[in-house]
């Protein structure tokens, strides 16, 4: 597991290969620091360590609505249009795995920023999901990437939840290759 001070050593290598600037504000309570580019009014990066799971679902909220909302977008950003640009990248740096529904549940809330879980359990790890999700390098939505956040078998429970299937109807077999399959898919959709 990668310490505290590694991953920030890996995201200000990271930022300033896009020649953006850190700031740590004295004002800040619970965010660590954030980077903006040069100009001031493309991107805000906010960045946040969390070493356990429980204190990712606990404190992101805080930190997103006193640091972010009330203190950047409000007071030292509210005439800039860049209030609207800010990505909090809540950096997890724990071994509990993370669901699909906890991920949606944090990245899919669209209160004042976006938001996104970065793995970084390793160098590699925290580089290639910043790689991926944030919008500045070619690699930016690459989606056979986010092939690798969650499992098959997760993939296809959440699927067979979605449509109300039970195993024993859409079983992982019939879904890895569904086109061979499909024949077979449709008499059990029958009922037969």
């Amino acid at each position: 597991m990668l310490r505290a001070f590694n991953v920030y050593s890996n995201i200000s290598d990271f930022f300033s290969s896009f020649n953006m600037e850190k700031v740590i504000d004295p004002k800040f309570n619970y965010i660590d620091c954030y980077f903006i580019d040069e100009q001031k009014e493309k991107f805000i990066f906010v960045c946040k360590v969390f070493s356990e799971k429980y204190e990712l679902f606990n404190e992101w909220e805080i930190a997103q609505d006193k640091d972010i909302a009330l203190y950047i977008q409000n007071e030292l950003y509210s005439r800039v249009d860049i209030r609207w640009d800010i990505y909090y990248l809540l950096i997890y740096i724990g071994t509990d795995d993370l669901s699909i529904d906890e991920y949606h549940h944090i990245e899919k809330d669209r209160f004042c920023c976006k938001k996104y879980i970065i793995k970084a359990r390793s160098k590699e790890e925290q580089l290639e999901n910043m790689n991926l999700k944030l919008p500045l390098t070619s690699k930016f939505y690459e989606l056979d990437k986010l092939n690798n956040l969650i499992t098959d078998d997760q993939f296809f429970e959440e699927l067979r939840k979605k449509v109300n299937f039970n195993g024993e109807i859409l079983s992982n077999k019939v879904l890895r290759d569904i086109f061979s399959n499909k024949n077979e898919l449709i008499e059990k959709l029958k009922g037969d």
